[in-house]
């Protein structure tokens, strides 16, 4: 996967969890919450860049990406059965059904593309249930400059992560990395 990808605080054999094939990445889902799940994260120098990646989550399983500093500080967006989840701050705010599950006889979306743009600290969110066809802006966007030692310790960056929560398998597709000027 490369030099750029580790877990945040990884158990022994976490690295287990994952497996490539035909250029999907399958993750096992562990943990509850983004916090106690060991996300995969990259390591990325632009202060401004757009991360997109497709995902696809079994049911009992909630996967998505996030801009991630620590298991106090991470903000982003997942889905699951459930519907869709806002991360902020490090909660979970759970939103309600994904926009295509609203729509009569509907049934629970399994398949999402989500596209985060990290610009100079505001980050904005899209999400697509059509292949990228068409992309909606979500309704919150956020400020993370303040996720960083000061506030929350370790050390560390804010960056891009993947992460599966809850029981089952989250697979992961097409991930792009974008430095914007």
């Amino acid at each position: 996967m490369g030099t750029q990808w580790a877990f945040y605080d990884p158990a022994n054999e976490e690295a287990n969890r994952l497996k490539r094939v035909g250029g999907t990445l399958h993750m096992a889902a562990k943990g509850k919450t983004p916090s106690d799940c060991a996300p995969l994260c990259a390591l990325v120098g632009d202060q401004a860049y757009r991360v997109i990646v497709d995902i696809e989550a079994d049911p009992g399983a909630e996967g998505g990406i996030l801009l991630f500093y620590n298991r106090r500080l991470y903000a982003g967006l997942g889905f699951g059965s459930k519907g869709i989840v806002m991360h902020r701050y490090g909660l979970q705010r759970p939103r309600g059904a994904i926009p295509g599950q609203r729509d009569p006889g509907g049934s629970a979306v399994s398949k999402l593309s989500i596209r985060l743009t990290n610009d100079r600290n505001i980050l904005t969110i899209h999400t697509s249930d059509d292949g990228r066809q068409t992309w909606r802006k979500f309704d919150v966007q956020m400020e993370v400059s303040g996720y960083h030692h000061n506030v929350a310790y370790d050390f560390l960056s804010l960056r891009p992560a993947l992460y599966a929560a809850g029981q089952g398998e989250v697979r992961f597709r097409n991930f792009t990395y974008e430095a914007l000027t």
